[in-house]
């Protein structure tokens, strides 16, 4: 684990415990990464950096894959890629229907903001790989595979995540359920399994949180 995943990871246990008041922190070196960390700056503040938009245009860009990850980098992705993101999960069905990729319409490609912001924050607190599926999912295709009629998946706002294990799902299910609490207008849906978390982010079905029948407390 590198210096800041042991730095985060130490201040969740302590914020969990209440040995650390809300207004103090931990003294901490800096850090050159997108969610760099300083001695002036709280580990809450990490709770403000989820944009619920930005001043990328997705018209800027073709509506193909090559334009689709030039954009999710000018968004700020750094550790999850355009083939994550459109890979169908279910690789038969998608041909079935005739989904080489899961592309949605480029007015779609916004609602990925938030859940990019969120989700570079987990992977540095992680400090593992984690594995990002079932962005979108057209409305034919969810419903082959059994999703939600009023899924998140069907309107790109949310994205499941895989974790190596029960540990590292728990820091994530810890840093969303905080700002969940603090940050109402990302409308943080948060669907928790044992080595999964549903992801998703300003669903027109709001704040929610629930737990599949695989979830280890």
């Amino acid at each position: 684990m590198s210096l800041f995943g042991e730095w985060f990871a130490a201040v969740w246990r302590a914020l969990s415990s209440g040995r650390v008041s809300s207004g103090a922190t931990p003294s901490s070196p800096v850090f050159s990464t997108a969610h760099q960390v300083t001695e002036a700056q709280p580990v809450s503040d990490l709770i403000d950096k989820p944009r619920v938009e930005c001043d990328v245009d997705p018209e800027d860009y073709e509506p193909t894959f090559d334009g689709f990850s030039s954009y999710i980098e000018a968004i700020g992705a750094r550790r999850v890629s355009a083939k994550e993101l459109l890979t169908p999960h279910n690789r038969s069905v998608a041909d079935d229907l005739g989904y080489e990729w899961l592309l949605p319409e480029r007015a779609m490609w916004a609602n990925l903001v938030p859940l990019i912001d969120i989700f570079e924050i987990i992977r540095d607190a992680v400090d593992a790989p984690i594995t990002v599926r079932n962005w979108w999912r057209p409305a034919d295709y969810n419903e082959r595979v059994g999703g939600a009629k009023a899924s998140d998946h069907i309107t790109a706002h949310a994205f499941d995540c895989d974790f190596k294990t029960h540990d590292q799902r728990r820091v994530a299910e810890r840093i969303v359920v905080e700002m969940q609490q603090k940050r109402s207008d990302l409308a943080l849906s948060l669907g928790l399994g044992g080595y999964t978390i549903h992801l998703g982010a300003c669903s027109p079905k709001g704040k929610r949180t629930w737990k599949y029948d695989s979830y280890v407390s």
